[in-house]
């Protein structure tokens, strides 16, 4: 038989996907319809496909479903790095991406200084920023408490550092800030409406709440806390929260029901190192004014 039988299969094969129309998927056959020729793939060592994507065209290129799956997938991760870019603008529009500020902008993991009562703390950060596409599947975030200047605001911002570093996305915003950010919206001469800052905050693929609960107390920052932790909670979004209270006073602060969300999603780190700005100011060379001669 040579060559005839696979070219009358290929032939048949054609003429099935003819009678289906439009929308058939391309023509394919394990042996090239005019030679017979068999091929393996180079990279996977399957048999190859030759395959015509025109029908009736003639034309017959050798692929291999590995091939297809590799540019499905590169095609995947081009929208997704264009989606974050989009993301991206849309976020330094409206924050100023990260908002870290010149200060915690060089807060990185190679510039923490280790102390007693610190080190947890920040292998804990460390390991978060390390695996935070794992954080992005299950939407684990990480609450850092303690006493004030001992490195939570730090180890926040340098996570930050290190993801936007690697092109993701990121919001940085002490509590207060965040706030009246949303308050400023109810201004006539706001450039931007309150949905687009909230659905920004609760789109962000990580969202830092600095510094939560040195805000002054409304029912309605209560609210609007609420309503972000619960949109992130709903679709698994991590948040990363520093705070100088425990846990009951983070209730009393920012409400029950957020800190409970907050508390199934995150590790709970404490910090309990000196405060670094205290020991910092120890340090400095004190000058006396000299008082009225006698």
């Amino acid at each position: 038989m040579g060559q005839a039988e696979p070219v009358r299969e290929a032939m048949a094969h054609l003429r099935a996907l003819f009678e289906l129309g439009p929308g058939a998927q391309a023509n394919r056959t394990s042996t090239h319809p005019s030679t017979g020729e068999t091929k393996t793939c180079e990279h996977c060592g399957a048999p190859g496909e030759w395959v015509s994507y025109r029908e009736g065209s003639g034309v017959w290129e050798l692929t291999c479903r590995c091939a297809e799956e590799k540019a499905a997938e590169e095609d995947r991760q081009a929208r997704a790095v264009q989606e974050a870019r989009w993301q991206a603008e849309k976020l330094e529009r409206l924050f100023e991406q990260s908002n870290l500020g010149p200060r915690f902008l060089a807060c990185t993991f190679d510039a923490w200084r280790d102390r007693p009562g610190a080190a947890g703390a920040f292998r804990s950060a460390r390991q978060y920023a390390e695996s935070f596409e794992a954080r992005q599947e299950d939407g684990r975030g990480l609450i850092l408490f303690g006493d004030a200047g001992n490195g939570k605001s730090h180890l926040a911002a340098a996570i930050v550092n290190e993801l936007v570093g690697r092109g993701v996305p990121c919001v940085f915003q002490t509590v207060p800030a965040l706030l009246r950010r949303v308050r400023a919206t109810f201004s006539r001469d706001s450039d931007a409406s309150e949905e687009e800052i909230l659905s920004a905050l609760v789109e962000a693929p990580l969202l830092v709440l600095d510094d939560a609960g040195a805000e002054k107390h409304t029912e309605w920052g209560e609210s609007t806390l609420y309503y972000l932790v619960d949109e992130r909670y709903r679709h698994q979004l991590p948040v990363v929260v520093t705070s100088n209270l425990n846990l009951s006073g983070l209730e009393a602060a920012i409400g029950f029901r957020a800190v409970d969300r907050l508390i199934e999603t995150c590790e709970m780190v404490e910090i309990t190192a000196t405060s670094y700005r205290q020991e910092l100011a120890r340090k400095r060379p004190r000058t006396y004014a000299e008082g009225p001669r006698a």
